[in-house]
């Protein structure tokens, strides 16, 4: 009675501590070891840096919109597949030929997309300020094909693993990440990401899974340490240094690169930051390269580690300490093993951290258990 108890007691603590979420940190920290393995990334996302040197070369940031306006130009003009400043052009300019020169380059190319906006905090005031607040759209007219939300959404500690695939304007109507936008230009008929009104996601047949934040998790290629894409600083092709056409064919990212002017945010890699396009890049890549991914949810990962744990003691109690803990490691690397292996191949996440713990738990309570045991069985003995 007492072994049932104690395997009871086992499975509750373990259920508890998957909803608390008491082990995230080193739960986090094995999930970034995984999904941060650098590797060859596509040669056709290319990132038009606006660094200090293009900035001290081409003037003080914000640029004017007739100067974005040439750069843009420029790059589309190259065969670029597609050419996107991420630079949010919701405010009209004080002389309205600046904007109208945008809006003739946009006219112009049909290979350029303009990011939107989302801004959440908006959704919690009055209904009449709402509207305007919510959803930052461009000044300048552009097929809605071409835009795309550029929302970067970071954990609770503050880290981005994850892509927001699309969001949902007032009107219903989804707007997807401008990454999947720029993805699916890569991507063959087949493969290409797609939505319907429901908001479920698809790639090619495929669904694709969310979470219950409506997210995905994301696999980095590239650190902020050791950069794998081609950033090109802006003043390099202003001044027409970089010949256009090395852009042919290319996905074209524009953004801030300062050090004080651009966004930038923690990855999985550690503490450096990584500026919002090395994000958008490998977001882009991710999504081409099918590195997209899902954990187990709360609540099959808590099932999971109540039977692991409860099973776990019950055969620990059977074994002498010596066996035991043979069984101990080897399930430990075993598992570890295992959750390598069906991350890489059905990129679904299993608990790890969770299991570990379930299995040390059960072995040490085994332990207690059979001492008290023997303790008792001694007792008797002596009476």
């Amino acid at each position: 009675m007492r072994k049932l108890v104690i395997a009871i007691i086992i499975g509750w603590v373990m259920i508890i501590l998957v909803r608390v979420e008491g082990l995230s940190m080193i739960e986090n920290l094995f999930t970034d070891t995984l999904t941060t393995q650098t590797t060859v990334v596509e040669s056709q996302i290319k990132i038009v840096a606006i660094d200090e040197e293009s900035i001290e070369k081409v003037g003080s940031w914000p640029w004017s919109r007739d100067d974005m306006a040439e750069l843009v130009d420029t790059l589309a003009s190259s065969g670029a597949t597609a050419v996107w400043p991420n630079v949010l052009f919701t405010e009209k300019s004080a002389d309205p030929n600046l904007d109208n020169a945008l809006a003739e380059v946009i006219a112009k190319h049909d290979n350029v997309y303009l990011p939107v906006n989302f801004d959440f905090e908006a959704l919690t005031k009055p209904e009449e300020e709402l509207e305007q607040e919510y959803l930052k759209l461009p000044v300048i007219d552009i097929p809605i094909e071409r835009i795309g939300h550029n929302n970067i959404l970071v954990d609770k500690d503050n880290v981005v693993r994850k892509l927001l695939p699309g969001i949902p304007t007032l009107d219903e109507e989804i707007i997807p990440s401008i990454d999947i936008r720029l993805a699916n230009l890569l991507l063959p008929d087949e493969e290409k990401i797609s939505w319907n009104e429901d908001y479920s996601w698809f790639r090619g047949e495929e669904p694709i899974v969310l979470d219950e934040t409506l997210q995905i998790g994301l696999s980095y290629a590239s650190s902020p340490e050791d950069p794998q894409f081609d950033i090109i600083p802006a003043w390099k092709v202003v001044t027409e240094e970089i010949e256009p056409q090395y852009f042919e064919n290319s996905l074209v990212i524009i953004g801030h690169y300062a050090a004080n002017q651009a966004d930038q945010y923690t990855s999985p890699f550690g503490e450096k930051q990584m500026n919002s396009v090395e994000v958008h890049a490998n977001s882009i890549q991710a999504i081409i390269d099918d590195k997209l991914y899902n954990k187990m949810s709360d609540s099959y990962s808590a099932f999971l580690v109540l039977l692991l744990g409860m099973f776990s003691f019950l055969v620990f109690q059977m074994l002498r300490l010596r066996i035991g803990t043979i069984l101990l490691v080897s399930s430990i690397i075993g598992y570890t093993v295992f959750v390598v292996y069906y991350f890489n191949s059905y990129q679904l996440l299993l608990p790890y951290s969770y299991t570990l713990f379930a299995l040390l738990f059960a072995f040490v309570a085994s332990i207690l258990d059979q001492k008290l045991t023997k303790d008792k069985e001694l007792k008797e003995e002596i009476e």
